[in-house]
């Protein structure tokens, strides 16, 4: 009788310790898969958000070609114009928009990634995760963010230059994202490439890490200022509303 208990415990403990294993070697599946499939949905925002950037641009070209500018309506009112006129797609406004939005008109766009701000907690980006604004080059120091203005009395005149706003992206879709846009495959007629505040080819707001000054932007820079955690990357593209003219 003591010879048959004693077998039950010990088959008994042998079936908990491989229960135990099982679940173990599950565990460390499951999250492999987890981290390979988070890997893959963000490669496939990111890819989404690089052909956006291309549609916007071309847009903005094809839009304001026959205008004499961009108008001054800073980050908040032109991105509502642009959605307004369809030059940002309608797939990409933020819906619904009650309560959320503080651009003119309550007009705001989002990235893939969605509209959380993760510099204020999670919480909602208030003009949007993915902005275009003017970009003047006769401001003093030379401009390094998009700049929100009174909708109601925005300033007079245009700029040649308009910026495309990427925000609150992760390291990883930053570098992926500077490398496609401003490389071989990136929109022709780009003025500078801004990570972070830190203007690429201009060199100004770059702190105490220089950039190469070059495009493609080296992976040197990219590793110095696509660097913010938590997913607090802003990625913006300045372009020439007109392209050169090759003789």
């Amino acid at each position: 009788m003591n010879l048959l208990c004693k077998t039950k415990k010990r088959r008994l403990g042998y079936n908990l310790m491989e229960l135990a294993l099982v679940l173990g070697v599950a565990g460390i599946t499951l999250g492999a898969i987890w981290q390979i499939s988070t890997i893959i949905y963000d490669n496939v925002r990111t890819q989404r958000a690089y052909e956006e950037t291309i549609t916007v641009v071309n847009n903005v070209r094809g839009g304001y070609a026959g205008r004499l500018g961009i108008p001054r309506l800073g980050l908040n009112g032109l991105s509502a114009s642009f959605i307004q006129e369809n030059i940002i797609p309608a797939d990409m406004e933020r819906l619904p928009i009650a309560n959320t939005c503080r651009n003119c008109n309550n007009r705001c766009a989002d990235t893939p990634w969605g509209k959380a701000d993760p510099s204020g907690g999670n919480a909602i980006d208030p003009n949007g995760t993915f902005r275009v604004c003017d970009w003047d080059l006769s401001s003093t120091p030379p401009q390094t963010s998009c700049k929100a203005q009174n909708c109601a009395t925005p300033p007079a005149g245009s700029t040649q230059l308009f910026a495309v706003d990427i925000r609150n992206i992760s390291v990883d879709a930053c570098v992926q994202l500077t490398a496609k846009l401003s490389g071989p495959a990136a929109p022709a007629g780009i003025y500078d490439v801004n990570i972070n505040g830190c203007n690429i080819l201009e060199g100004s707001g770059c702190g105490a890490a220089p950039p190469t000054r070059v495009l493609p932007v080296t992976a040197k820079d990219m590793s110095a200022h696509c660097s913010l955690s938590n997913s607090r990357n802003i990625l913006r593209l300045v372009y020439q509303l007109r392209l050169p003219t090759i003789n």
